[in-house]
């Protein structure tokens, strides 16, 4: 299978998030994401973080900044819960998909990590838009999580879908007719395209 990298084909961020382990659906997993600063990166990727913010979160994780080594400290701690919340919205979106009901222990987890962004997340007062701390190292796992419930609390739901290979990588079918069945046709679905062939051949 063709190394996809970290890439953007779910149509939203936080499914491009539970993507970012590939494949799924193999003994042996890649990880584009596998610490901190990875989860920045992607976040600044994926658009949820500004340059500045990024580099402001960047400058506390490696302790350059003024809020000094307390702040630094917390990265790893970060880390891991973003990577629990990344699993549990992978379980729920994925058993969604295919028709089954979702776990409570990973409805919990999202459900967690969405109070604690609205629970530090202040309304401005000029433009009436949700603004966090900007050196708060949670902030990537908070705007994840925010997207995962606006995603299940939408009429989106029946679009939900994983690719049919065993990257079993999610996205939101916006065909018009629902015939999407890889997460991208240039690399899955020409990789199938390609086994289809040389099936033939054989």
């Amino acid at each position: 299978m063709n190394n996809k990298g970290a890439r953007f084909y779910a149509g939203v961020p936080c499914l491009d998030f539970a993507n970012t382990v590939e494949p799924r659906r193999a003994e042996t997993e890649h990880d584009f994401v596998p610490d901190y600063a990875a989860l920045l990166a992607w976040s600044r990727q994926a658009d949820l973080l500004t340059p500045e913010t990024y580099a402001a979160l960047a400058d506390v994780s490696e302790a350059r900044d003024a809020s000094g080594p307390r702040r630094a400290s917390e990265a790893p701690v970060v880390y891991e819960r973003a990577i629990e919340l990344r699993e549990a919205i992978y379980r729920v979106f994925a058993g969604i998909a295919e028709g089954a009901s979702a776990r409570a222990d990973d409805l919990v987890a999202i459900q967690r990590a969405y109070a604690e962004a609205q629970a530090t997340a202040v309304l401005r007062p000029d433009d009436l838009t949700w603004t966090w701390p900007r050196l708060e190292p949670a902030l990537p796992v908070w705007l994840i999580a925010i997207d995962a419930m606006e995603l299940l609390r939408s009429n989106r739901l029946d679009r939900l879908k994983h690719c049919e290979l065993p990257c079993a990588w999610l996205f939101l079918d916006t065909t018009k007719n629902r015939s999407r069945r890889w997460c991208s046709m240039r690399e899955c679905g020409f990789e199938e395209k390609v086994r289809r062939q040389a099936a033939k051949r054989a």
